[in-house]
């Protein structure tokens, strides 16, 4: 095999973009991808009513989520790509736009039910262009000072977005109508379309695109990396199948929650709505723990933090698995059910560590390559693949599993992860160092 060793071509000092500028951008990508969320998870709040009333079939209703994250899976792996080429900023406008169409024809064109296949597909489509424009702007837009705190805070973005989309789907239906979850998130995107594209327009002409060259880092015989042979000689690939098991855990079962607090714990849909806000609620503290963990124990070492949090995900299940058996028996179907959610809430902490590692700092290291965005989209796609295979399953498996046996596949499938993750750790620390990033600050 060909030395890695690396010879970096110098480069003249480049310009970067102010830091006022910088910041209102980072809001306005902020906001973004946080409401973003609103438009994802009111689908899984509003679903019960919506069966309760015979709006939606029960037999189409995994279908309508698992095509959603197909849409996505398939539109994150192009709009990475075109996110290192193209305009991120008219990606994101677009991407917006489609997502507000998609919640009113949610709301008012639903005759016949499979036409909700085809609106939360298209909804799919549209919050696909978010995540790798926004990742290529904080990577290649902002200035340096404030990059490691943006990519940090925009992880905040996914636990808040949703904590925020539970509550104003639980407010929603309060009033009754299952309709008017998609119409608040139509309403709130339309404003956040309409910050993100003011921001863009002030802040314009202090915007620099710092963009890498493909030839600026190369291998000893002077051939510029292909995206492929950084896939693999990094471990990233390897990794992969981690990415789709951590989709389940991060995306897919999490749309579930509120209906097995329903038909296990016997709550009502508003209040299942509620406590599922504990999830995200906690979710925020991922993203410091991580960059505590990922400082301080593991020496910026990306993979092997991953593996960690990863494997520490089965210490909450576990917890989970003793209250399934019987629910109700111990402290009372109200606590349990409290106790379910917060344990799974300390799994979606976890997942939100190697999100934020697999997902934001891996690929901002590639960003070197100029290929950050393609491989932010790319992961991203493959974990949302595992979300919509995951959320495919889990239709029957919420009807047809005793709940302690899905906790215990949900178990295996935590193993299997780190098995991955833990062949890709020596690959990836081989890499790193050979390129000169290991244990460095982003």
């Amino acid at each position: 095999m060909q030395n890695e060793e690396t010879a970096v071509v110098q480069e003249p000092q480049k310009k970067e973009t102010k830091l006022s500028a910088s910041v209102l951008l980072f809001i306005g990508c902020w906001l973004v991808y946080a409401c973003g969320y609103i438009a994802r998870v009111n689908y899984s709040a509003a679903l019960d009513t919506m069966k309760d009333l015979g709006v939606i079939s029960g037999s189409i209703t995994g279908t309508v989520s698992a095509v959603y994250f197909i849409a996505y899976a398939v539109g994150q792996m192009i709009n990475g790509v075109l996110a290192d080429k193209k305009s991120p900023f008219v990606l994101i406008i677009i991407g917006l736009s489609v997502i507000i169409i998609s919640q009113f024809l949610m709301a008012f064109v639903y005759m016949p039910d499979f036409l909700f296949i085809v609106w939360w597909g298209i909804n799919g489509l549209g919050q696909s262009m978010l995540w790798a424009p926004v990742f290529f702007i904080l990577s290649n837009v902002l200035h340096s000072k404030v990059r490691f705190t943006a990519v940090t805070l925009i992880s905040l973005s996914t636990p808040v977005g949703k904590m925020g989309g539970y509550l104003a789907s639980a407010l929603s239906l309060m009033g009754g109508q299952w309709s008017t979850v998609f119409v608040t998130a139509g309403v709130i995107l339309a404003v956040v379309l309409l910050i993100f594209t003011t921001l863009f327009l002030v802040t314009k002409k202090d915007l620099i695109i710092n963009k890498p060259k493909k030839n600026v880092v190369k291998i000893e015989n002077q051939q510029s990396l292909p995206l492929m042979k950084i896939l693999i000689l990094s471990g990233i690939m390897i990794a992969l199948p981690a990415l789709v098991c951590h989709g389940l855990f991060f995306n897919g079962a999490i749309e579930w929650i509120p209906t097995i607090l329903s038909e296990n714990f016997g709550q009502s849909a508003s209040d299942s709505s509620l406590m599922t806000m504990i999830i995200p609620a906690l979710g925020a503290c991922g993203v410091f723990l991580c960059n505590f963990v990922y400082e301080h124990w593991f020496a910026r070492n990306e993979i092997k933090s991953s593996l960690f949090f990863m494997g520490a995900s089965l210490v909450p299940l576990g917890i989970m698995l003793i209250f399934t058996f019987s629910p109700g028996a111990i402290f009372g179907i109200g606590v349990e059910a409290i106790i379910f959610v917060a344990m799974y809430a300390v799994v979606y902490v976890f997942q939100c560590c190697f999100n934020h590692l697999m997902i934001g700092l891996v690929p901002m290291r590639c960003a070197m390559f100029a290929v950050g965005a393609t491989i932010s989209g790319l992961s991203n796609a493959i974990n949302y693949g595992g979300s919509a295979i995951s959320t495919y399953a889990m239709t029957y498996a919420v009807e047809l599993m005793p709940i302690w046996l899905l906790v215990l596949v949900w178990m295996g499938i935590i193993i299997f992860a780190c098995v991955f993750v833990a062949i890709a750790m020596p690959k990836w620390t081989k890499f790193s160092k050979n390129y000169g990033f290991l244990g460095t600050k982003i």
